[in-house]
């Protein structure tokens, strides 16, 4: 529950490798993440159905003639969640957006329950790195030098995934946006 209230995904990773280690660390990890992803776009899908109404679709000038106008965010919001498979859900998950928010995101668009679960498992792997690289720093034993070894790359890997791939994510999401926005001037053109 601590995800859905917005505490970083990466305080409850280290928290649960301290906890219970790599292997107990990274299941209690994934239970975790289904279970909040789950409540969470539950919550939203709840509460979102004002949000889910249609909406005119196209702006009607005196003359009667339908103009072009470029989806507004929440138009784009919604198509963009119906639509998404697991690729869009994973961009999302990788960018820099806390945890809950996209849960609860996600279940006022309406987005499909499936990739939604997918994403939310396969957007742990930085977060695995993180798991192990706390268990491994705190728990050295026999074989100490080894185990900070692998901690400390583990640590390296899971800071610079969490660096480089949000700016990729939020770059591809805006080609998705803009081209979900040509789509639809597009429809509103040919529907003339």
């Amino acid at each position: 529950l601590a995800m859905l209230m917005f505490t970083p995904k990466t305080a409850v990773s280290m928290t649960a490798g301290t906890l219970f280690g790599t292997v107990t660390g990274c299941l209690a990890m994934l239970f975790v993440a289904l279970i909040s992803a789950s409540i969470g776009y539950l919550i939203g899908r709840a509460f979102g159905r004002w949000f889910r109404k249609p909406q005119k679709q196209l702006a009607v000038s005196a003359d009667q003639t339908p103009r072009s106008s470029p989806p507004s965010l929440r138009q784009a919001m919604m198509i963009l969640g119906r639509d998404a498979g697991v690729g869009v859900h994973l961009l999302v998950r990788l960018a820099p957006i806390p945890t809950g928010v996209i849960s609860y995101s996600m279940g006022i668009v309406g987005a499909k329950v499936g990739p939604f679960l997918i994403a939310a498992v396969l957007g742990l792997g930085p977060q695995f790195l993180y798991v192990h690289a706390a268990s491994a720093l705190l728990h050295a034993g026999e074989n100490a030098f080894w185990q900070q070894l692998t901690g400390a790359v583990s640590l390296t890997i899971a800071v610079a995934a969490s660096l480089l791939l949000p700016p990729v994510a939020i770059e591809q999401l805006k080609q998705i946006r803009s081209t979900v926005t040509s789509e639809r001037k597009g429809d509103v053109t040919d529907n003339r």
